[in-house]
């Protein structure tokens, strides 16, 4: 997070650009705006451009095959190789130009959409979060123009609302495929091999009534601010972005520009 930190000016720049053009552009009465798709095909939101950014849309299919050809080798002549040292399959070339075109911009999307549609369905919970965010610039604790990344850690009902979104909606609500370490493992009564594909969906994980309580279907940012003991526990079954060393390694970045973005729109543009 450390180097995130170095590019904090950056990142205002990027939101201060994109809050202008929300006012500009969608800032009239009766106006409507679809916000995963701006933020996916705008190059000033984030701070690096992914590949697709650099076409229009219904080019993106194109840049995939074309992406895939690479990683596969059949455009360079370089072969990708897995951990035995043999040539990847083209199906685990595909997946990971699947990774390397949708990280990043449909990923943020993805989350920043879920935080404004939860919190325009629960009308408490944006109260709640106006109220704080109102009470701690009030106390000169958010910056201006745009609120540091820190200040944003130290509201618990914002921070507990980011990790209740992540949990109902995470961004990415499939599969993520792992392959058995040498002496297999046991799963509850279940013992798999080594090097069976094995797999999880946050989506499934982040549902455990035995985890995150009775109401694991609803939307309850007030689980977060719970027992301790408990909080832990939920945090140890937390999947958004994977898990162990297979973590997602643009986790930093995006929960960096998402909680700024998030405390900006409330602080600027409340809905």
């Amino acid at each position: 997070m450390s180097n995130i930190k170095l590019q904090e000016t950056t990142v205002d720049e990027c939101i201060q650009t994109t809050l202008r053009i929300f006012r500009t552009r969608f800032g009239g009465e009766g106006s409507s705006l679809d916000l995963a798709n701006y933020i996916r095909y705008n190059p000033r939101f984030l701070i690096s451009v992914p590949l697709p950014e650099l076409t229009p849309p219904e080019h993106r299919w194109h840049i995939y095959d074309t992406v895939t050809k690479m990683i596969y080798g059949e455009a360079t002549g370089m072969v990708e190789q897995d951990a035995a040292g043999e040539r990847i399959s083209l199906q685990a070339a595909e997946y990971e130009c699947f990774v390397f075109t949708v990280g990043a911009q449909d990923t943020t999307a993805a989350f920043m959409s879920a935080f404004v549609d939860h919190v325009l369905r629960n009308p408490a919970v944006k109260q709640r979060l106006l109220e704080e965010i109102d009470n701690f610039d009030g106390r000169g604790r958010l910056s201006f123009p745009v609120v540091r990344y820190e200040e944003t850690t130290a509201m618990p009902y914002f921070m507990a609302c980011c990790q209740e979104v992540l949990r109902v909606s995470p961004s990415v609500s499939m599969i993520l495929p792992r392959y058995v370490s040498p002496g297999g493992i046991a799963v509850g009564d279940v013992t798999v091999q080594d090097h069976v594909e094995i797999s999880a969906n946050p989506f499934v994980i982040h549902r455990s009534q035995n985890v995150f309580g009775q109401d694991a279907d609803a939307f309850n940012p007030d689980r977060w601010l719970d027992d301790p003991e408990r909080v832990r526990t939920m945090k140890k079954y937390f999947f958004a972005f994977g898990y162990g060393s297979r973590k997602c390694i643009g986790k930093n970045l995006a929960v960096f520009e998402a909680q700024k973005f998030f405390v900006q729109v409330l602080q600027t543009i409340a809905p």
